[in-house]
């Protein structure tokens, strides 16, 4: 156990781990501790007494961050390890295409590289009286890590529980499923009955964090709200949740670049509806579908770029001293209330508006919104139009491409700017796109990071 605080994991130029014990890391924590040296295992108290000692100390000594570094790479090894045993065999891969992307700490001789690993980052952003441990946090933090997130998606995988999906779900969600009309009329009741109860109770009790599975009286109480459930046992409401999920995860996954979902046309409801599909060379058809993917691209680009931005923002305001980041999430959570600056410098504790104005720098915060956006939808509307034009045309086309893609984007952020800036009064409401996705953004974080 305490070897983790002096041998450090690392990639091989193989692609594979090795593990290199770290000497002058490990004299630091023996002078420290020499008790340590003729234990092979140590107490829980000692681990937090370790810990606490290295993380009060790590940003004046070089040796204490080592140690926790060292410490670091060990659970991310075990994290790996832990994807491949849930995920690896079904989904096509192993902890050797996992270490490449999270150990991408590196420990030499002259660390003057400003360059930041997963794991600094890990040790900038804890906080010792923040409640919870720091494996708890290197958990955390490598579940949310991007890279590893696009990567999993790739292969299948999108991490969250059913509960928490349907919970962040809208019914026009569902109209993306390739449902029947009727099917999709009752799986928007069922899901808006879910929101009732299940939404309300955790909104009532304050219940944070993880979605847990609903209760056997959630589930008969969701039965309960509508005649066509009200005969079904909480056993066959829960296997219709179950299912709602599987399919806003497959849509979730596939939108967002991964592995769609496989169908099996040979299921007779399905080829049913294939014969009732228009002709897909119809002109006009083509452009429906054309301008409904493309409609669910840009909102999808912008829902993950304001949730980049704020992360970025979050993780910035964590390194402050003192830190600011809830202030900022407060602030820019009122400020999509329509609650105006003043009213918000006194509900956080600032004296002023323009306090607020400097926490928050709404026009920056819209423009690196919009920066992020080109970056992910360029790409995704160009693998789009392969679908409905030749490569060489589509070559010919790029610059008139990009030209209207920044247009859309420029659209989305002057009509941000407008609203945020507009003259303050008691009918104001945020109604565009770029405030939805920070509204919900802004629900999602809370229920993670609480």
């Amino acid at each position: 156990m305490t070897a983790q605080y002096w041998k450090f994991v690392e990639v091989a130029t193989n692609g594979k781990c090795r593990i290199r014990e770290i000497e002058t890391a490990r004299n630091f924590l023996l002078e420290q501790f020499p008790e340590l040296a003729n234990l092979s295992e140590i107490s829980k108290d000692k681990e937090r007494e370790i810990q606490s000692y290295l993380i009060e100390r790590w940003r004046i000594y070089s040796h204490a961050e080592l140690c926790l570094r060292c410490f670091i790479s060990h659970k991310i090894r075990e994290h790996c390890l832990y994807l491949e045993k849930q995920f690896g065999v079904k989904h096509g891969f192993t902890h050797n295409d996992l270490f490449p992307i999270l150990l991408d700490d590196t420990i030499t001789t002259n660390q003057t590289s400003s360059y930041q690993s997963l794991a600094t980052e890990i040790l900038a952003t804890f906080k010792l009286d923040g409640g919870g441990s720091l494996s708890t946090w290197i958990s955390w933090i490598v579940k949310c890590h991007q890279p590893l997130k696009d990567f999993l998606l790739q292969h299948g995988i999108y991490l969250a529980t059913d509960w928490g999906i349907l919970n962040r779900a809208t019914p026009n969600e569902l109209e993306f499923l390739g449902l029947t009309l009727k099917q999709l009329q009752q799986d928007k009741l069922l899901l808006e009955n879910y929101h009732a109860v299940y939404r309300q109770d955790r909104l009532q009790t304050r219940v944070r964090g993880k979605c847990q599975p609903p209760t056997l009286g959630q589930l008969k109480r969701i039965a309960n709200l509508s005649p066509n459930t009200q005969n079904l046992s909480p056993e066959n409401i829960l296997k219709k949740l179950q299912n709602l999920a599987q399919g806003l995860r497959e849509y979730r996954i596939a939108i967002k670049g991964g592995v769609p979902p496989v169908v099996n046309i040979e299921n007779p409801e399905i080829n049913q509806t294939i014969e009732q599909i228009p002709d897909p060379n119809s002109e006009q058809n083509e452009q429906q579908i054309f301008l409904k993917d493309y409609t669910r691209i840009v909102k999808d680009c912008l829902d993950r770029s304001v949730e980049q931005v704020i992360d970025n923002r979050v993780i910035k305001f964590q390194k402050k001293k003192p830190p600011k980041h809830q202030d900022f999430i407060i602030a820019l959570t009122l400020f999509y209330q329509g609650i105006d600056m003043g009213e918000i410098a006194f509900k956080i504790g600032y004296k002023a508006q323009y306090q607020v104005s400097r926490l928050l720098k709404l026009e920056e915060f819209q423009e690196d919104v919009g920066q992020q956006i080109l970056v992910y939808l360029k790409p995704q509307v160009k693998e789009l139009a392969k679908y409905y034009t030749s490569s060489e045309r589509l070559q010919n086309l790029e610059q008139q491409l990009n030209e209207i893609l920044n247009e859309e984007v420029d659209k989305i952020i002057q009509t941000a700017k407008t609203e945020s800036g507009g003259r303050k009064t008691k009918s104001r409401q945020f109604n565009s796109l770029f405030a939805d996705a920070v509204r919900k953004c802004i629900r999602l974080l809370a229920e993670v990071r609480e």
